[in-house]
C-alpha cells in the first residue's frame, strides 16, 4: 500500500497549525505619520472658550412728550425742550378726573378736560414765534370772555402751570387778551397778553377741586382775536 496519503494528511496538518500560528501573532499595522499628527494635535489644542454675544450699542430710552391725560415723573424727560412741551394733540372725550401726586406731572389738554366747549387743539403759531407748535386755541370777541376750559381736579398739594400768548392769524393784532386762572370760584392769577407778547400764570392747587382758564379781550377792541395756551400742566 502507497505511503502518499499519510504524506498528504501530515502536510495539511503542519498548514494548518501554521495558520493558527500566524492568527496567534499577527500585531496591529503601525500608525501613519498622519494620524500621529492628529493625536498629537488634539492633545495639546486648548478647549474652546465660549464667547457671548455682546451688542455693539446699548438702545436708549426715548421720552415722548405726554400725551393728553398722561402721567409721568419728571425724570421720564430728557431735555428741557421736551419738558416744556406741556399739550399733546388729542379730542374732547368724557369728563374726567385729574390726579397729580407727588413728583408727578400731567399735561393738560382737551382728552382730560371736564368741559371745553369752544377750545380746540392743534398745531398754532403764537405772534412772534418762527414755528408752529401744539397748542389749545379759543376765538375771544370784543368784551366777551371766551370759552372756559374746566378741569376738575383730586385735592393733592399740586401746582398748575399756563403758558399763553396770540395766534399769529388773529383777526385782529390791536387787541389786549386777559387771562385768568380761577380755582373753586376765585380769581387766583391774571395776566394782559398783547398781540406779540407770551407769559405764565401759575397757582397752587392745594385742596382745590375745580380749575378753570378763562381769556377775554377788553376795550379798547377791534374785531377778535385768537387765544393760544401753548403749555400747560399740573405738577405734584
Amino acid at each position: 500500500m502507497s505511503p502518499r496519503p499519510h504524506t498528504l494528511r501530515a502536510t495539511s496538518a503542519v498548514g494548518a497549525a501554521t495558520l493558527v500560528l500566524a492568527g496567534c501573532t499577527v500585531a496591529p499595522s503601525a500608525p501613519t505619520s498622519s494620524t500621529t499628527a492628529d493625536a498629537r494635535s488634539s492633545a495639546t489644542a486648548p478647549l474652546a472658550t465660549p464667547t457671548s454675544e455682546t451688542p455693539s450699542s446699548t438702545p436708549t430710552p426715548t421720552a415722548s412728550v405726554p400725551t393728553l391725560g398722561s402721567v409721568v415723573t419728571p425724570t421720564a424727560y430728557p431735555t428741557q425742550a421736551s419738558k416744556d412741551a406741556g399739550i399733546a394733540p388729542g379730542t374732547a372725550t368724557t369728563p374726567s378726573l385729574i390726579s397729580a401726586g407727588p413728583g408727578m406731572i400731567v399735561a393738560l389738554g382737551l382728552g382730560n378736560s371736564f368741559h371745553a366747549d369752544g377750545w380746540t387743539s392743534g398745531s398754532f403759531q403764537p405772534a412772534g414765534a418762527t414755528t408752529k407748535s401744539l397748542a389749545l386755541a379759543a376765538t375771544v370777541n370784543c368784551a366777551v370772555t371766551g370759552p372756559e376750559l374746566e378741569y376738575r381736579v383730586l385735592p393733592t398739594n399740586s401746582t398748575i402751570k399756563v403758558t399763553v400768548a396770540q395766534e399769529l392769524m388773529s383777526d385782529s393784532s390791536d387787541n389786549t387778551i386777559t387771562f385768568q386762572l380761577v380755582t373753586d370760584g376765585k380769581v387766583v392769577n391774571e395776566k394782559p397778553i398783547t398781540f406779540k407778547q407770551t407769559s405764565e400764570l401759575s397757582a397752587p392747587l392745594t385742596g382745590v377741586t375745580v380749575v378753570k382758564i378763562t381769556a377775554t379781550a377788553k376795550a379798547p377792541c377791534k374785531t377778535s382775536s385768537t387765544a393760544l395756551i401753548t403749555r400747560a400742566i399740573i405738577q405734584g
